[in-house]
Formats: structure tokens, sequence, C-alpha cells
């Protein structure tokens, strides 16, 4: 695939991935631990009303996908140390899954927005938007980048364990005796 880079704002692939999974991770963990706090908080409520379970519900929509994240960007990380391009593949299937429900929402949202006539501030939200978006796709794509690095690296050393292999053992070849 023609999808390759070899910089990440002026920085080593390698470096620049580690980074995208420290501060992801870093950010995921802190928004996980406000999301334990407000469960916690919401235990201490007297009045179990709809409410209470709705803003449970709301939570854990947000809690479950940070610790997903933790968890990818850990297994990123990792996968950079250990130069194994299988590790890199959960945070890019995560955020591949991540973009294509983004654009969705975002869209709903404009639609909403101005269906209620709340057009004021639309076209910075966009602007936004699409800026976030954009540096999203760019950091994809240099994870991604540094995936098929790996990936190279890995089958251009596998032909040469392999012939390593084959010298290890005596060849033995067929003879034929015509008698």
């Amino acid at each position: 695939m023609a999808l390759k880079i070899n910089k990440c704002c002026c920085i080593s692939l390698p470096t620049a991935c580690i980074t995208i999974g420290v501060l992801g991770g870093l950010i995921s963990l802190l928004k996980s631990i406000e999301c334990l706090m407000h469960l916690y908080h919401l235990k201490d409520i007297k009045e179990f009303d709809g409410d209470y379970y709705d803003n449970r519900i709301d939570i854990y929509y947000v809690l479950v996908p940070n610790i997903v994240y933790v968890i990818t960007s850990v297994l990123l990380i990792i996968g950079i140390r250990k130069d194994s391009h299988l590790l890199l593949l959960p945070w890019l299937i995560i955020n591949v899954i991540a973009l294509l429900l983004s654009v969705p929402t975002v869209l709903f949202f404009f639609y909403y927005s101005s269906s209620r006539g709340s057009t004021r501030n639309l076209l910075q939200i966009i602007a936004i938007v699409c800026v976030f978006l954009g540096i999203i796709c760019w950091l994809w794509i240099a994870v991604y980048s540094l995936f098929q690095d790996i990936r190279q690296k890995r089958n251009e050393q596998l032909p040469e364990t392999e012939k390593t292999l084959m010298n290890l053992y005596p060849r033995y070849e067929i003879v034929q005796l015509n008698v």
C-alpha cells in the first residue's frame, strides 16, 4: 500500500509512535480515573431515580472505550520496543473503528444542531472537528507506516533465519545405483 511516511512531526517514526502511545494512554487513563470517581460519587446519591441509572450508563459508555484505549496504547509501546508488528494491530484497528464511528456521530451532531436552528457557531465547530480528524488520521498513518516498517524488517530477517536453520542439519541426497 502506498500509504507510508518516514517521519512524523520532524522526529523518527518509533519515537513519534511511542509518544503517541504514551500521551494517548495517559489521557485515556486520566479519563478512566475521572469516570471511576464519578461512579463512586454516584453511589453516594440516596435517590434511585431514572437519572441515577442513566448517568451510570453514560459513564460506562466513556469508561469502557478509555480502558480499551489504555490497553491498546500499552500494546503499541510494547510492540515498538519489541519490534513486533502484530502488537501494533490492536491500536490500529481500534483507531480505525473510532474514526469510522466519529464521522457519523459528527454528521448527526451537525444535522441536529442545524435542524434546531442553532447554526451560530456551526462553521467554527466544523473547522475544529475537521482539524482534529485530520490530526488523528495523520497519527494513524504514522503508526501504520511504522507497522509496515517493522513487518518489512521481520520479513527480510525471516529468510536468513530459514537459511541458518537449513545449514544446521546435514543434507542427504538420494543416490541411485544402477545395477
